[in-house]
Parts: C-alpha cells; sequence; structure tokens
C-alpha cells in the first residue's frame, strides 16, 4: 500500500491499514460509507439524532475490532452486519420501538400537511410503506432495507444475515408478497 493513495485502495486494504493505526485510511472508509450507513440507520431508528450517534458508535467498533476483521471477507458486508446488529439490539426495548413508531406516524402527518395535492398520493404510498415496515418483524425489515435501500447483493445479505442465499431468496420472495398484500390498493393492475 506505500505506492498507493488511499483513494485507490480496496476497503479490505484499508482494513488492514486501520488496524495499524493508520488515521488517513480511517477517515477514507469513514468518507466511504458514512452517508450510506447514516441512511440506512435513519431508516432503522427514524430518529437523526440517535443515528448520529449510531453512526459514530459504529465507527468506534470498526476501530475497535480491525485487528481482528477477516480480510478474505467483504469490508461493507462487515459493516453493514455490524450496524444491523446495533439496531436490532436497539429494537429489543419494547419502549423504544412503540416511540419509534409514534414519531414516525407523526412526521408522515406533518409531510402529508405539508404536501401539495399532486403529491398526496406519493406521500400516502410512503406513509402506508413506512406503516408496513414497521409492522414486520426485525429480520424482514432488516431484509427489506439491506434489499431495496442499501442494494446490496443477494450473496451480501446471506453474508450479513448469516442463512443460506436460497433463504434470502425464499424469505425476499415472501416478503414481497406480503407486502404486495398490504399495498395493494397502489396496484393500479388490481
Amino acid at each position: 500500500m506505500v505506492n498507493r493513495t488511499l483513494n485507490t485502495c480496496t476497503d479490505e486494504e484499508l482494513m488492514e491499514a486501520i488496524a495499524l493505526n493508520d488515521a488517513g485510511a480511517f477517515a477514507e472508509l469513514y468518507d466511504r460509507y458514512s452517508v450510506r450507513l447514516l441512511n440506512y440507520l435513519y431508516k432503522w431508528l427514524q430518529d437523526k439524532e440517535k443515528a448520529n450517534d449510531f453512526l459514530q458508535d459504529l465507527f468506534v467498533k470498526v476501530i475497535d475490532h480491525a485487528t481482528s476483521f477477516d480480510t478474505t471477507k467483504k469490508c461493507s458486508t462487515w459493516i453493514y452486519a455490524l450496524a444491523t446488529n446495533m439496531c436490532r439490539n436497539e429494537f429489543r426495548n419494547s419502549q423504544n420501538r412503540n416511540r419509534i413508531l409514534q414519531s414516525s406516524f407523526k412526521q408522515e402527518q406533518a409531510l402529508s400537511s405539508e404536501l401539495n395535492l399532486d403529491k398526496l398520493d406519493y406521500s400516502h404510498f410512503r406513509s402506508r410503506l413506512q406503516e408496513v415496515l414497521n409492522e414486520l418483524n426485525e429480520e424482514l425489515r432488516s431484509l427489506f432495507l439491506l434489499r431495496f435501500q442499501e442494494e446490496l447483493s443477494i450473496k451480501e445479505i446471506a453474508e450479513i444475515i448469516a442463512v443460506p442465499e436460497g433463504t434470502v431468496k425464499s424469505r425476499l420472495f415472501y416478503l414481497l408478497k406480503k407486502m404486495a398484500h398490504h399495498l395493494a390498493e397502489f396496484n393500479p393492475a388490481v
């Protein structure tokens, strides 16, 4: 890595450098992932401040566990697995779950009241989609966010949630079928 600039290094090479306390490598990795991870965390938590706190905690974990990172594995998968586990732990607290759901509902109501008439259908869809997502268990919500927000591959998702690729495909099939049923009012073919 001596002759390469940090922005041309792979994520895995950056992790090797971070394990050796290279602050520049950490800054590069942070720049690559911070915005996407913040959006991912926000979708889970529905709270900007908490998402920012989680992002900082997540990158502290990256530093703390850099020496144990297996560089034969994909770094992005590992980071998203850390983020997903942090969010799952947060959701195990039912008080937070209720607060997040109430906050999401209030935000959607506020958003709907600010939109003009031609955007009401989209707003209504987003609101209904969020309601359906909130009704999903942690596993299905995670699956939806990883696949459709983060646009990760089936293989990457399988590594993150530690199940075979076939299981991910099966769960996605039934998840989409379930969501299509709950969002049928938006299907023009029905």
